[in-house]
């Protein structure tokens, strides 16, 4: 059986740490938060995003472990995917096909 490699999709989770940073201290920033119609708005679309990402990282946890990944590789995956999204599960279909 092959050993399940790890990478950390580089680009994706740039924007990922920008997104937060954004919502972070946007929030404080009327004119920003503006954008996506106040704070209220900003918040939501936040927390939308938080509970899907929380559900695609259940799925890569069980996906990691029926692939053979050992538990900190599975860790690893299922954290990154929490954070990044969607283009962690590209990462790990284009490093262990």
């Amino acid at each position: 059986m092959l050993q399940i490699r790890y990478a950390l999709p580089q680009r994706p989770a740039t924007l990922a740490v920008i997104g937060i940073a954004a919502w972070y201290f946007g929030r404080e920033n009327p004119n920003f938060a503006n954008i996506f119609g106040g704070t209220a708005n900003l918040d939501k679309w936040f927390f939308l995003i938080a509970k899907v990402h929380a559900a695609e990282a259940a799925a890569m946890l069980v996906y990691s472990l029926y692939r053979g990944a050992d538990l900190i590789t599975t860790i690893k995956y299922t954290l990154t995917q929490l954070v990044v999204g969607f283009p962690t599960y590209f990462q790990f279909k284009k490093l262990n096909n």
